[in-house]
């Protein structure tokens, strides 16, 4: 499993890693106060693996959440998070977070990463 990424916001380490080496697109300014390039103590953390086979499926799956950018749906056990611009018909990334929210899985859009 490579590393890819720590992302530091309130208090909680988001470590991203990925079975196969990427390059993940240079973050809006707004999120690049968030990145880590190693790992710091946390009150907790979450691991979330990167999946770049294709975004999972969640119609029918009660929504939770729908803004303009992004929803949140859950199937009672795991929560589903996507965003989506309004100019595309496919989300640029989706995740899915599982309960306790300590793990999950990132599944990102061709359009998110560049495979090494």
């Amino acid at each position: 499993m490579h590393s890819i990424m720590n992302m530091h916001i309130a208090d909680i380490n988001f470590a991203l890693r990925c079975m196969r080496p990427i390059s993940v697109h240079e973050p809006d300014a707004a999120y690049r106060q968030f990145m880590e390039s190693g790992q710091r103590t946390s009150a907790a953390e979450v691991t979330l693996d990167i999946e770049l086979n294709g975004l999972p499926g969640i119609p029918g799956m009660p929504v939770v959440f729908d803004g303009q950018s992004w929803s949140l749906s859950s199937d009672g056990k795991n929560y589903f998070f996507s965003s989506q611009s309004p100019a595309s018909a496919v989300p640029f990334w989706a995740a899915k977070i599982g309960p306790g929210f300590r793990n999950g899985t990132i599944y990102c859009s061709k359009q998110a990463i560049t495979e090494k």
